[in-house]
């Protein structure tokens, strides 16, 4: 069963086309709490939430409809999010939560949406929010593909998300020393636009001694 909460529209659009690859009943968060309704619910198939990224958590309302609701006949929960750059330390309370309900957290994963916070910056150009939303459809339907196989979801890149949003290029540049050289294979020179192509040629223990360093591993 999917449950979403939308304010913009990201979160519907994502936990629709997730019902359809799951062939899933969908159920509107929203709507719920609108019409006061925090009856039981029960489903066979996995719990499947979809919500934005308030502040670096879930919004309050879909977190209190979830504590308020009775929940039956499964326990495996997912939780998708979307968001505008990365959902901070959202999976830290989605974990609290899961274990204060009782459920079995299967995965924890979010796709960057368009922006639609306008107190956060407002928003970007349709041009902008037409390509971001393009790049999202990929990992929207790898997801669905994993939760309708009952899989685990794959563990967040929060390397990435660190890299691309709030690490200094000194701070990387810092750290890239700091190994040794023929560790890393490749030329490190960045800008906006390669980022994340240079990302994803660090090999996976110099990322390991990255998520001691700067303490993201929960």
């Amino acid at each position: 069963m999917i449950l979403y909460f939308s304010g913009t529209g990201n979160s519907r659009y994502a936990a629709k086309k997730i019902a359809e690859v799951c062939d899933d009943e969908i159920i509107s968060i929203n709507q719920c709490v609108k019409s006061n309704n925090y009856g039981s619910v029960s489903s066979t198939k996995p719990l499947v939430f979809v919500g934005p990224v308030y502040a670096g958590r879930l919004p309050r309302i879909m977190n209190e409809y979830i504590k308020k609701v009775n929940f039956s006949g499964t326990r495996k929960a997912y939780f998708v999010v979307t968001c505008a750059q990365t959902p901070w330390q959202t999976v830290s309370y989605v974990k609290k939560l899961c274990e204060e309900k009782e459920f079995n957290l299967a995965g924890f994963n979010s796709i960057v949406m368009p922006q639609g916070y306008i107190a956060g910056g407002g928003t970007q150009p349709k041009y902008i929010n037409d390509k971001v939303l393009e790049n999202a459809k990929p990992k929207i339907q790898e997801i669905a593909k994993v939760i309708a196989k009952g899989k685990k979801l794959p563990k967040e890149e929060k390397i990435i998300h660190y890299l691309l949003y709030r690490a200094t290029g000194d701070e990387i540049d810092e750290f890239v020393h700091s190994v040794d050289k023929d560790r890393l294979p490749f030329v490190f020179r960045f800008d906006e636009s390669n980022l994340r192509d240079v990302i994803k040629q660090i090999p996976e223990d110099v990322f390991e001694a990255l998520y001691k360093k700067i303490n993201l591993d929960t």
